[in-house]
C-alpha cells in the first residue's frame, strides 16, 4: 500500500461496481427529473401567457381567423409531462432505496480495501502506546523510590497520567490484538 500521506480511502462507488452503477443511474434520473420539471414550468408559463382561443379551431377557420392548433394540444402535453415528473420521482425514490440497500456490501468492500493500511497504522499507534506505558512505568519507579525514602515529592513537578487512561491504553492494545492488527 502507499505511504500514509498518499493513501486514498475509496468511495463506496470505487469499492463496489454495483453501487457505482446505482449511483450513476440515480444521478441520471435526478437530472432527467430536473429537466422534466423545468419543461412543466415552461409549458405552464406559456399556457398562462398565451391562452388557447375559446373557440374550436374548426370554427375559427370558418371565421377566417388564424389559429395556432398547437395551443389546444398543450393540456395533453402538460398532463404527459406531469406524469413523467411523477414517474421520475418514483424511480428516483426506488434508486435511493437500492443505493441504501447496497451500502453495506459496498462498505464491506471498501473496508477490505483499506484493512491492511489501517492495520499498519493501528500497529504503529500500539507501538507508540506500548513505548509510552514502558516509559511512564520507568518514571513512576523514580517517584515510588522517592516515596519509599519518605521524600515529599510535592517539590518535584510530577507527571502521573490517570490510571483510567493507562487502563484504556491497555484495552486499546488488546482490542488491536483481537482484531489482528498486532500480535
Amino acid at each position: 500500500m502507499a505511504k500514509s500521506s498518499e493513501f486514498h480511502v475509496p468511495s463506496l462507488a470505487e469499492a463496489d461496481t454495483e453501487y457505482a452503477a446505482i449511483e450513476s443511474r440515480l444521478a441520471e434520473l435526478v437530472e432527467q427529473h430536473a429537466l422534466a420539471h423545468h419543461e412543466v414550468a415552461a409549458l405552464e408559463d406559456d399556457m398562462r401567457a398565451r391562452p388557447a382561443p375559446r373557440i374550436r379551431s374548426g370554427v375559427a377557420e370558418l371565421l377566417g381567423d388564424v389559429v395556432d392548433t398547437t395551443l389546444h394540444q398543450r393540456p395533453a402535453k402538460l398532463k404527459d409531462l406531469r406524469q413523467r415528473v411523477a414517474d421520475l420521482e418514483a424511480a428516483t425514490k426506488i434508486m435511493r432505496d437500492r443505493l441504501k440497500d447496497r451500502r453495506s456490501a459496498a462498505s464491506l468492500a471498501a473496508c477490505a480495501m483499506v484493512r491492511e493500511e489501517y492495520g499498519r497504522r493501528v500497529a504503529k499507534a500500539c507501538a507508540a502506546l506500548e513505548a509510552f506505558v514502558t516509559a511512564n512505568a520507568e518514571a513512576e519507579k523514580v517517584l515510588d523510590s522517592l516515596e519509599r525514602e519518605d521524600v515529599g515529592i510535592t517539590y518535584l513537578p510530577s507527571m502521573r497520567p490517570l490510571s483510567a487512561f493507562t487502563e484504556s491504553l491497555g484495552r486499546y492494545i488488546l482490542d488491536a490484538q483481537r482484531a489482528g492488527y498486532v500480535s
